[in-house]
């Protein structure tokens, strides 16, 4: 049996699923769900210093879809996890905004019956914005204007430079995202960069920094989440 999903279901589960099913019966029987979690991931304090982002949050995002198994449907339940840093700045015309955002979303793969479902693998960097681009504000029309190579991971990526507009408390503000995917063991890495075009010269060597300053996994103790 070949498993399959749709493209719907790979973006309904957010960015999502990887790792090998064996013994896992109840799944298998379809009494019980697949459950997976993704590692965490972060940048540390010592890569941050002096870049004026500053962790916002980090929190899990547990998710449940069906996926198909040749002409029979399972549960999944995966838990990804995402991590939002921020910096603010002062634009002409605009006032307090902010400088930059860069997230980290961290998701499972996962197997069945020996072959991988990798929807994340499968999206483009345009639809991997589009699921985090959120967490700026109102993102439309990116335009694809480049790519840099960076070590992610420990993985050569291509990180897609995107030009777009965002929508941010009502002011409408040329933005720069830039987005790359990585696989780090068991998991997707993804990160998303985002800041006003006006401040790139700045910025984007900030942000591709950050890219390569991603430690996974991680172990984070429960206290240091605020």
């Amino acid at each position: 049996m070949q498993p399959t999903y749709t493209r719907r279901g790979a973006i309904a589960l957010g960015v999502t699923v990887a790792t090998a099913t064996a013994g896992c019966l109840g799944f298998v029987t379809g009494d019980e769900p697949l459950t997976v979690a993704a590692e965490e991931a972060t940048v540390s304090e010592e890569a941050l210093a002096g870049t004026g982002y500053e962790l916002e949050r980090r929190e899990p995002q547990t998710l449940n879809e069906e996926v198909s198994v040749g002409d029979q449907t399972r549960e999944v339940e995966a838990t990804n996890h995402l991590v939002i840093y921020r910096k603010e700045a002062e634009l002409p015309a605009v006032g307090s905004i902010d400088a930059g955002v860069f997230a980290i979303v961290t998701t499972p793969v996962v197997e069945i019956v020996g072959q991988e479902l990798n929807p994340v693998g499968e999206l483009s960097s345009q639809e991997v914005l589009e699921l985090v681009s959120g967490e700026y504000g109102s993102i439309s029309s990116p335009e694809e204007i480049g790519s840099s190579t960076v070590s992610m991971v420990e993985t050569e990526t291509d990180v897609t430079a995107f030009r777009a507009e965002a929508t941010v408390e009502g002011q409408t503000v040329d933005v720069i995202a830039h987005v790359g995917t990585a696989r780090s063991a068991d998991d997707f890495v993804i990160g998303v960069g985002i800041y006003p075009e006006q401040l790139r010269s700045e910025e984007e060597p900030t942000i591709l920094s950050l890219f390569e300053a991603i430690e996974h996994p991680v172990s984070i103790s429960a206290d240091s989440n605020d």
